[in-house]
């Protein structure tokens, strides 16, 4: 029971995370817009190329719901989201559209992959009768991290330090991996 417990607490940190990254990731079109990286038009179409492939992530795992192969997708999704965000590093620093645009569509991907893995690993962990409320539980507290998550990177970008916004979004893809595992 105790290796279910920490198993659970991990998926608990892994779907805090990954909510957390598609609120940041969202929370960072109108700073690009600001720095004019981007146009309005673009922002429509980058939300577009995330939301399209995180329902293709979704798909994946769905393919792959009633195997161990979960496990591995969701640590595949950790590295990607770490790679995601040095493009989006890089993307921002030398005002390259189309590094941008690579970024949030790779971790449009990533995310998807990871809310849905999550739920099917967190009810597979859980005895029958207790399946919704242990999914209560980590909406719940993943929801938390979804609300303060954003609300450090906009602290960030408030001082003029939007770089170390993206800086933070490396650093919480790097535990997302060590809890991957």
């Amino acid at each position: 029971m105790e290796s279910s417990t920490k198993s659970l607490t991990n998926l608990y940190v892994m779907q805090a995370l990954a909510k957390g990254f598609s609120v940041f990731y969202f929370v960072m079109l109108p700073v690009f817009y600001a720095e004019k990286l981007i146009t309005s038009k673009e922002i429509g179409y980058i939300g577009a190329l995330f939301i399209g492939l995180f329902i293709l992530g979704a798909l994946v795992v769905a393919r792959w719901l009633h195997s161990l192969e979960t496990r591995t997708l969701l640590l595949l999704a950790s590295c990607v989201s770490i790679f995601a965000s040095i493009i989006l590093l890089i993307g921002s620093i030398s005002n390259i559209l189309a590094l941008i645009t690579l970024s949030f569509g790779v971790m449009g991907l990533a995310v998807g992959t990871v809310m849905s893995g999550v739920n099917v690993v967190a009810a597979s962990l859980t005895k029958r009768g207790d399946r919704y409320k242990s999914l209560a539980k980590l909406g719940m507290l993943t929801d938390i991290v979804r609300i303060v998550f954003p609300i450090a990177v906009a602290g960030a970008v408030a001082v003029g330090a939007s770089n170390a916004a993206i800086v933070l979004i490396i650093i919480a893809s790097i535990v997302f991996l060590l809890f991957s595992r």
